[in-house]
Order: structure tokens, then sequence, then C-alpha cells
């Protein structure tokens, strides 16, 4: 019983953060697309051109909802619907 609330309380709290990186993604493209900082070959992003390769912060990230994934002790949702399925 107590591994299950558990494993709802890190399901929600990735959720949470899923959530909040998709609003903050939405604020940037809007902001960038009022400030048109694209160029010739494309959006610039650190490290290189926007689909280069994902930038050092998000690579930290899912290296952490890995950790926290394994800690845990679930499988990793490569999906859209998160990670609720796995709670049961």
């Amino acid at each position: 019983m107590e591994d299950n609330l558990h494993q709802n309380q890190v399901d929600e709290h990735i959720r949470g953060l899923r959530n909040e990186a998709n609003r903050l993604r939405a604020e940037r493209a809007t902001r960038d697309a009022r400030e048109g900082s694209t160029t010739q070959a494309g959006p610039t992003v650190a490290g290189g051109r926007a689909g280069d390769h994902p930038p050092a912060r998000v690579r930290l990230g899912h290296w952490l909802i890995d950790v926290g994934v394994a800690v845990a002790g679930t499988d990793r949702d490569h999906g859209h619907g998160g990670a609720a399925g796995h709670a049961t």
C-alpha cells in the first residue's frame, strides 16, 4: 500500500515537471516568434543550431528523470501519457 502511495507521488511529481517544461517551451516559442530570433540556418541553441543536439539542461533533465525512475523502480515512459500507467 505504501509503495503505491509513494509511486503515485513520484508519478504526480514527474507529470508536474513535464507540464512545467511544456509551459516553458510554449512561452519560449512565443517569445522567440515575437523577437524573430531565427537565423537563415534555423534557431540557435547553446552549443549549435536547433536540432543538432539538445541543450545541456535538457540532457541533465532527462538524466535526472532517469535517476528518479530508477529509484522509484519503474520503467521510463517514452510516450506522452506520463508514468501514471506504471503506478499499479
